[in-house]
């Protein structure tokens, strides 16, 4: 394509059904993008202000020229805006002209998708102190009598509050922000006639609150805001509503120790909404609003109980009786068929969550309020209907579990533990279902607790009546049966570390019947099936994990049907994409049990025998895994291979040619795919339809930053976590369905050099025969810019590991890492300036890889190689070990030892740096302080390095 040409019937086709011609548009689309960037800029922006097009090629235009600016992966942003800003002034400033306007357009898309766009650009420019007008440009759009004008640019100067709200530096000045904010409250008025610039001001105020803390300080202007929203909360409107609700959310999570002056009106507008309206969306808000209440006053009582000052109002428990008759009446407002709809949020599920994060703010005040809602419920049986009652009861039981002590609790679980077992039986499949996951709760959080002086709920005497009808209820309806299998892995996990277990009797019998439901999930529908299947061979492994030693052997025996399980997904029968998938699966949860069980056995000396006799048939078995796919590396086998490293030890050396290709390619697994501009422009209007279904939740703003394919996984990712949280579904169900959308490469390169660690500890100076060509791959990944930066600090530790192998042969690789590590610390003390606490986790990451990469290589070298590479590294390290101790706020205990250890290393395997420590007093008060640290492990590191630290100081120089 070239300037001029009509762009229209490409993006047409870009749309159509017709995979062969979708191909060939966005071929012809990323060719005109290469060739003239600055003339493909134009074209679209051309197109999406042209109001002779068509609505959805204006839409798609805008949305590919969003895509130029953003994107989730860093570095390829980083190339996006490079590429704008390169590009002629003159021909930005056609674009911005062009764009403007077409927030006035009659097409409602046209409208919107602008408004993304002008958001995008001004969060590339305003940062740059370019574009300063826009802000203005569009208050000015306020004062024209055009409402559909007046909705976009509210959408605009929304989306503008959100993305500089991800920036750290404040570009937005207090005027501005009050011009904003004035805006907004303009359109959010009561006289404002027409009801979606309503809806924009409020959702734009929503995105805009994150700047209002000078405004909230004052008192008149909060109240102003307030009053706004409240206002909004009572509207005729229903969209309205929900979204002044979900600025209240906002409001309570942002400004929380401001509430106390509105929070018993903002109680009559959610009692109002919840109990009085018609429209569930609205009340499901209402009912959010009180969970971020209770979410902030549980953080504040935790910590309160770490020593730290936090504020607490206490409303939940002000509000206590109120309140939590008000959840318990929504229990019943069940959707029959919810228990197999995962797409289903409703009222009562949305009560129930709350209800447990008041539990869990009030602790044992909660019990006597819920148990006399459970009691007359539970076994009501007078009509049909009465199943709602029931699992309502059922729910209400269990979602006060976690936060009352045992104490509390014991008295009530013991007397409805029997009840529950017969309610297994129910007639209503929703009740088992919730039955079945209350006992799974029961089982979690009152196990039983001896040191409290009572009884623990589970006794020689019960115990064999729980296992047998847990047994027989795996027969049940596959959802019902996989909270089935919850209940048998947190009853195992109930005797944990037993020396001996009341379980024990039952383990083979417990452990046939999860790999009978595994089996029985083959037969099933894909989605189903794979939901059993997942929650059954998770609890086959939270049972192995428990088991206690007289179950060893059983433990033992499992290897080999494994192994046969295994061998029969080598020969299944792979014709599509979706049988593919399903081996590969299946082959991860066998491997993933596999691990647990090598790991459990080589716990014992005597079962690690048995282990070591499996080991040719195990590593043969993962290795004709590995081949299943030649194109990337299975991350569960991989962390299999790495727990037989360690039972192994130098005996996996034989294994190491047939393993290494396999080894190599994980390393190289490091490149998460990306999605094409079309491919992401097609995603999101998918994802605003999605929108439409779940903007009930408070999370779903923030799910659009980062761009609109972080947008799609944010959307997919939100609403997994959201059902997981709230549908009573496992965490490894969350796992599953992530697995089922994210790219994996990352985490696979990640276990990989993992498994490379354990293969260095177990082969030691063997693995030199391999080191030179592992070097090679590492290096070349730590200098890729387009490697997902959390491998980077997994490598820098490897480094340690190697040189710990290898000895003194680490030399050859010295001119390549010391300035990789000298790098690191740069981009280490960098990211601790900037202030970002976004960076805090990854900076922790990266100390502790340079950390551990330093301490490999003092203690693998010679002392004469030691003295010849270190003497001059000393200097910078010692300077970046005291940025680490003087970053207070960003202190981590596994970062500290690491720190201390190597100042003591440092100060023991080189002496004459007695006189660099002198000159940094830090280290002394760095090391006296994790000696006073009262834990353990770091005490006995500190003590030790104070020694040395003191004896290098003390030593006269040459000595």
């Amino acid at each position: 394509m070239s300037a001029g040409s009509d762009l229209t019937p490409v993006l047409q086709h870009a749309q159509s059904a017709d995979a062969d011609l979708r191909k060939q548009a966005e071929l012809r689309l990323q060719a005109y993008q290469q060739q003239d960037y600055a003339g493909y800029l134009v074209a679209l922006v051309s197109e999406l202000a042209n109001d002779n097009k068509p609505p959805e090629t204006r839409q798609i235009a805008g949305l590919l020229l969003k895509n130029l600016m953003d994107a989730t992966d860093a570095v390829l942003k980083e190339g996006m805006l490079t590429r704008w800003a390169n590009v002629d002034s003159a021909v930005k400033a056609k674009v911005k002209h062009l764009l403007l306007p077409v927030l006035g357009a009659q097409a409602a898309p046209a409208r919107h998708t602008a408004a993304i766009v002008v958001a995008k650009i001004a969060a590339i420019e305003l940062p740059l102190r370019n574009w300063p007008e826009v802000v203005s440009a569009l208050l000015t759009n306020m004062g024209q009598p055009n409402n559909s004008l007046k909705q976009a640019t509210l959408q605009a100067l929304g989306y503008i509050c959100e993305e500089m709200g991800k920036l750290e530096e404040d570009i937005l000045d207090q005027q501005q922000i009050n011009n904003v904010l004035t805006a907004v409250a303009q359109g959010m008025r009561p006289d404002e006639a027409d009801s979606s610039v309503r809806l924009a001001a409020t959702v734009a105020l929503y995105n805009a609150l994150e700047f209002a803390h000078s405004n909230f300080d004052n008192a008149d202007e909060r109240n102003y805001i307030m009053q706004c929203i409240c206002e909004g909360a009572i509207s005729p409107e229903t969209r309205l509503q929900e979204a002044a609700f979900e600025c209240l959310v906002k409001v309570a999570g942002s400004y929380y120790e401001k509430l106390p002056m509105y929070i018993q009106d903002i109680f009559k507008l959610s009692h109002r909404a919840i109990t009085q309206g018609d429209e569930e969306d609205v009340a499901k808000q209402a009912i959010e609003f009180w969970c971020t209440v209770a979410e902030e006053e549980i953080e504040a009582q935790e910590a309160v109980e770490d020593g730290e000052e936090a504020v607490n109002h206490n409303f939940i428990r002000q509000a206590l009786q109120p309140l939590v008759s008000m959840l318990l009446d929504q229990l019943t407002k069940q959707e029959p068929g919810q228990d197999r709809d995962e797409g289903i949020w409703n009222l009562s599920m949305a009560a129930g969550t709350c209800l447990g994060l008041v539990a869990q703010c009030v602790k044992d005040e909660i019990v006597s309020l819920v148990m006399p809602y459970v009691q007359p419920n539970i076994e009501k049986k007078d009509n049909p209907e009465n199943w709602r009652n029931r699992e309502a009861a059922t729910f209400a039981f269990s979602s006060i579990l976690e936060g009352p002590s045992y104490a509390s609790l014991a008295g009530v679980v013991n007397a409805g533990l029997g009840f529950l077992l017969n309610a297994t039986k129910d007639p209503n499949p929703m009740v088992r279902q919730t039955t079945a996951w209350t006992i799974g709760r029961i089982f979690q959080f009152v196990h039983g607790e001896e040191d409290v002086g009572m009884p623990p709920l589970i006794n020689p005497q019960n115990l064999p009546g729980v296992v047998k009808t847990l047994l027989e209820s795996t027969r049940d309806e596959p959802h019902i049966a996989e909270q089935i299998c919850f209940a048998l892995s947190q009853l195992a996990a109930g005797f944990k570390d037993s020396d001996t277990s009341l379980f024990s009797p039952y383990f083979a019998e417990v452990v046939q019947a999860l790999l009978q439901q595994g089996e029985r999930a083959l037969q099933m529908d894909v989605q189903e099936g794979a939901r059993l299947q997942l929650q059954a061979f998770e609890a086959i492994n939270e049972v192995v994990r428990s088991a206690s030693p007289d179950t060893l052997p059983l433990v033992g025996q499992l290897i080999q049907a494994l192994l046969d399980k295994l061998a029969s997904t080598l020969r299944m029968q792979v014709t599509s994409s979706e049988a593919k998938e399903h081996q590969k699966d299946l082959q991860g949860l066998l491997c993933g049990v596999l691990q647990v069980v090598i790991q459990k056995l080589s716990e014992s000396d005597s079962a690690k025998t048995g282990l070591l006799e499996k080991a040719d048939s195990i590593m043969q078995a993962l290795l004709g895994v590995f081949q299943c796919d030649t194109t990337s590396v299975h991350e569960e086998a991989m962390l299999a291979v790495g727990a037989l490293t360690y039972a192994c030890g130098q005996s996996f050396t034989k294994y190491m040619q047939s393993f290494y290709p396999v080894l190599e390619l994980g390393l190289k697994n490091h490149r998460v795919g990306l999605l094409s501009p079309i491919a992401a422009s097609c995603r999101m209007l998918f994802s605003v339809h999605v929108f439409s279904q779940m903007q009930h939740l408070t999370i779903w703003p923030s799910a659009r930053k980062g761009g609109w394919e972080s947008l799609w996984r944010a959307v997919f990712l939100r609403w997994v976590y959201w059902k997981c949280k709230t549908s009573r579904l496992c965490r490894s169900r969350l796992q599953m369905l992530r697995n089922s959308y994210c790219l994996q490469e990352v985490d696979v390169c990640i276990a990989t050099v993992g498994v490379l660690g354990d293969i260095c500890r177990a082969m030691d100076t063997q693995v030199a025969e391999f080191s030179d060509n592992i070097m090679q791959v590492l290096l070349q990944t730590l200098s890729d810019p387009s490697v997902d930066r959390s491998i980077k600090p997994q490598i820098l530790s490897s480094f340690g590991d190697i040189a710990l192998a290898v000895g003194d042969k680490f030399e050859t690789y010295l001119a390549h890492v010391l300035p990789m590590l000298q790098g690191a610390q740069h981009l280490s003390v960098e990211q601790q300036r900037s202030g970002n606490e976004t960076l805090y986790d990854y900076n922790t990451q990266l100390r502790l890889g340079i950390l551990e990469a330093y301490a490999g290589i003092v203690h693998a070298l010679s002392n004469e190689k030691i003295a010849q590479y270190m003497t001059g590294e000393t200097p910078v390290l010692l300077e970046f070990i005291e940025c680490i101790y003087n970053d207070k706020d960003n202190q981590e205990d596994s970062v500290t030892k690491a720190a201390v250890a190597l100042l003591g290393d440092l100060a023991v395997t080189l002496p004459q740096t007695g006189q660099l420590f002198s000159q940094k007093p830090y280290t002394i008060q760095f090391v006296q302080e994790a000696a006073t640290s009262g834990i353990s492990s770091l005490t006995d590191v500190a003590t030790w390095a104070q020694t040395a630290i003191s004896k290098a100081v003390t030593q006269p120089v040459g000595a």
